[in-house]
């Protein structure tokens, strides 16, 4: 090394008032703390645990709650479901009911869907022959 080492000196100042205390105050006081309590810091400290882990669980258990009721929501929707039992319903109400045209082309030919009941007893009568 290049320097000798230096060191700040001590300085010695004079005590303030409030470090002497007069005999009108009694005898000092024990000191505060000394003994610590284990088994009520033992205790506190499982009720933290406990309080933080349960703290946890419960944001862990809502986090999943609340994403799969937004993923049922935005990815499982039923509005095709919805679309879909409408469109079997009118189907049914067609085969059921009365005379449909299938389309544009079976409509030019003169082709119809017939009643289900009708179909059904128009077949019977034929292989009844």
């Amino acid at each position: 090394m290049s320097h000798k080492p230096q060191y700040t000196p001590e300085l010695h100042e004079h005590a303030d008032e409030w470090h002497h205390h007069t005999a009108a105050e009694g005898l000092p006081q024990v000191e505060h703390g000394a003994k610590p309590n284990t088994v009520l810091l033992f205790i506190a400290f499982i009720g933290s645990l406990f309080f933080v882990g349960v703290t946890i669980l419960a944001t862990y258990l809502y986090f999943n709650t609340y994403t799969a009721t937004l993923r049922a929501e935005r990815i499982e929707n039923t509005s095709l479901g919805e679309d879909y039992r409408a469109y079997r319903d009118s189907s049914y109400k067609n085969l059921q009911e009365g005379y449909v045209w299938l389309n544009d082309n079976a409509a030019r030919a003169g082709q119809v869907t017939l009643p289900l009941s009708t179909a059904r007893e128009r077949v019977l009568a034929r292989y009844q022959k």
